[in-house]
């Protein structure tokens, strides 16, 4: 199944939605301090409640995850099988964290003196 629009206010949450053995699961964008230019995309299985977004499952550099090929699926974590995501899955994923990053991206202001 293809994910749902995305969720939230200012923080965008994209939901996957469960299907084909794949947990229902999550995915934030965040940024670390001085890191803007490489944001970190979150994954989390959205059945708990151990967080507001669920339970943490791992998180990868998004510039890490431009490199993999359109269409591939991505392994969350290797010891349990729902938590990966399908190929069509990650395509929006990609989708929804460019989109985001754009939209977070703000140039900064240069002051001129005079």
């Amino acid at each position: 199944m293809l994910p749902a629009a995305p969720v939230g206010g200012a923080e965008k949450i994209l939901p996957l939605s469960p299907g084909g053995g794949h947990a229902p699961i999550n995915v934030r964008l965040s940024y670390l301090a001085n890191q803007r230019s490489d944001p970190l995309l979150e994954f989390y299985d959205a059945r708990s409640s151990a967080t507001r977004y669920g339970q943490y499952v791992g998180s990868f550099h998004l510039s890490a995850l431009r490199r993999r090929y359109p269409g591939v699926g991505l392994l969350l974590e290797g010891t349990v099988p729902e938590w990966s995501i399908s190929g069509p899955n990650m395509d929006a994923v990609m989708d929804f964290a460019d989109t985001q990053h754009a939209a977070n991206l703000v140039a900064p202001v240069v002051r001129r003196r005079t």
